[in-house]
């Protein structure tokens, strides 16, 4: 850490002569020669070339850009590897994890409270995991921005299914983080790293569907240990998806059913959403009508849509499709569309 803050840059300090290294406190003969030695500085080289060939920044931990609620922890991270606007950590902030074997339940719900909280001012964190981690993402970008830690470099973003939404989240003004260097596999070894920096951003920790001895417990734990609030959704009694997140409820995390629960112990008094307004319709055909007006009440399943408008399901996917690309109506995931809100 020194190193760097005396000499400005890894850059300057592979390029510091012995005697200049020999220089910054705490630096003697031993540590010069093992930072000088041909190994070690091939491969922070490379590391660089990485960086700069993927369009990875870094910021340190004494930079202006280095996340605050990071350094209060008893190890920081000394480098953050990030693509993207680091800018969303500055806003109050609710990490969502779960499952990544979750149920339809799990993962509408996840999006569905994701888009809700994002709507109403919260940076969505979570781990870029297959099931809620990538629900809570999606949901997200629906209506904000959205951060997402991950346990491998950022030039191996696991699940690999995954790569794009990466992409979408860094293009929407969020960020993908990592704190570990260019080719650092997503062993298993480094998701408890990643899950401390996860609780610590955030105001609070929403748990969506989890074991008893998973991932997202963890991460919990780790939240409530720093001081921060639990919420957890219930779920079906006896499932292996929700003994984890019954057992969190059992010892004092807040149970919630929607986004407006969450909000009122954050924010008490708040709303889950936004004051909006429903867009004025364009010229719309008979069928566009019909469809618009089942949607006056709010959002519906599309099987709901198809009854309600006696069309065949075909014909409903192909209709929303075409009022989604006039911007009448928005899909919020699970196969329910609303009203388009600006």
């Amino acid at each position: 850490m020194k190193l760097t803050e005396t000499l400005g840059s890894p850059q300057n300090i592979l390029q510091a002569s012995k005697e200049e290294l020999e220089s910054v406190p705490g630096v003697g003969p031993r540590i010069a020669q093992a930072i000088l030695s041909p190994e070690l500085r091939g491969k922070t080289y490379r590391v660089l070339e990485i960086l700069g060939k993927r369009g990875i920044q870094y910021v340190v931990l004494w930079e202006e850009g280095y996340p605050p609620a990071l350094r209060e922890l008893s190890s920081p991270p000394p480098v953050l590897f990030f693509k993207g606007d680091l800018q969303p950590l500055k806003a109050p902030s609710i990490t969502v994890v779960g499952t990544r074997n979750a149920s339809r339940y799990g993962m509408d719900m996840a999006f569905n409270l994701a888009q809700d909280l994002s709507q109403a001012g919260f940076t969505i964190i979570s781990g870029l995991a297959r099931g809620i981690d990538t629900a809570a993402h999606r949901g997200a970008l629906q209506t904000g921005k959205t951060v997402a830690f991950v346990g491998s470099g950022l030039d191996r973003i696991y699940p690999p299914e995954n790569i794009p939404l990466a992409r979408e989240i860094v293009e929407k003004g969020g960020a993908v983080i990592s704190p570990f260097p260019p080719e650092t596999p997503p062993e298993k070894g480094n998701f408890p790293r990643r899950n401390l920096l996860m609780a610590s951003l955030a105001s609070g920790v929403l748990v969506v569907e989890a074991g008893e001895k998973s991932g997202a417990v963890m991460t919990a734990r780790l939240a409530q240990n720093l001081g921060k609030t639990l919420f957890a959704l219930p779920g079906p009694a006896g499932s292996p998806r929700t003994k984890g997140v019954h057992s969190l409820i059992k010892q004092g995390a807040f149970l919630i059913e929607e986004a407006g629960d969450i909000l009122e112990i954050l924010r008490p008094g708040a709303s889950s959403k936004k004051e909006t307004k429903i867009k004025k319709p364009i010229a719309m055909d008979e069928r566009e009508g019909k469809v618009w007006e089942a949607l006056e009440e709010g959002p519906l399943p599309v099987d709901i849509i198809v009854e309600k408008c006696n069309l065949s399901l075909q014909e409903a996917y192909t209709l929303l499709l075409e009022m989604e690309l006039k911007g009448l109506v928005t899909s919020r995931g699970g196969n329910t569309y609303e009203r388009r809100i600006t």
